[in-house]
């Protein structure tokens, strides 16, 4: 019983930990030629990506957009 009431806080303070460290870096979107086209917050730049990739699959648009890590 106690093996799995441990199971159960460590993922939970596995998934609020990695959602601390996933909100407080700075990301970037870029498209398949390495250029930069938004920079922000992970769901920010993970929603701009998701939009942009739509945008390019509607109109037949041949372009990609990923999210990275943006270094300082």
């Amino acid at each position: 019983m106690w093996t799995v009431i441990l199971i159960i806080i460590g993922f939970l303070a596995f998934g609020l930990i990695r959602g601390t460290i996933l909100n407080n870096r700075t990301y970037k979107v870029v498209n398949k030629n390495g250029t930069t086209f938004h920079i922000g917050t992970y769901l920010e730049c993970k929603s701009m990506a998701k939009t942009q990739n739509d945008y390019c699959e509607t109109f037949s648009i041949d372009d990609h957009f990923t999210v990275k890590q943006h270094k300082l």
